[in-house]
């Protein structure tokens, strides 16, 4: 058993400042707290500011795809002729409580209403628009 205090295995009990707050620097261990706690505010700083930035990346990620999407629905519309391979329209819809008629392209999904449909392409025969007569 170590008695000597300069025998190598000889360690004295440490105590905490709760235990003995005399042998401590209470403004040492104040100073130490708050570097501690700056420290932490830090880190929890730079974690929100690296989630913020993915949050930014994965928004303007789906504007972007949105945008493509658009692009190429437009794109897709342009180069319809929005007529069937046999030459018949491809428009179909129906006549709305107002009166006004508005038709879609079967194959790009193009919306035309009213005035706006093309010449030579408004569908024909009964039952060709739906809707209240």
């Amino acid at each position: 058993m170590p008695t000597e205090p300069n025998d190598t295995k000889f360690k004295p009990a440490v105590k905490s400042p709760a235990q003995d707050p005399d042998n401590y620097n209470v403004d040492a261990l104040e100073k130490r707290l708050k570097l501690i706690q700056l420290q932490r505010l830090e880190r929890e700083e730079a974690l929100l500011a690296e989630a913020d930035k993915a949050l930014i990346q994965s928004r303007q990620a789906g504007i972007d795809s949105v945008k493509m999407k658009m692009a190429n629905e437009a794109a897709k519309q342009r180069g319809c002729s929005h007529l069937k391979e046999n030459g018949r329209t491809h428009l179909a819809g129906q006549k709305d409580h107002s009166g006004i008629i508005n038709l879609i392209c079967q194959g790009c999904q193009k919306h035309f209403k009213g005035d706006q449909i093309p010449a030579g392409l408004f569908p024909t025969g009964d039952g060709a628009v739906g809707g209240p007569h």
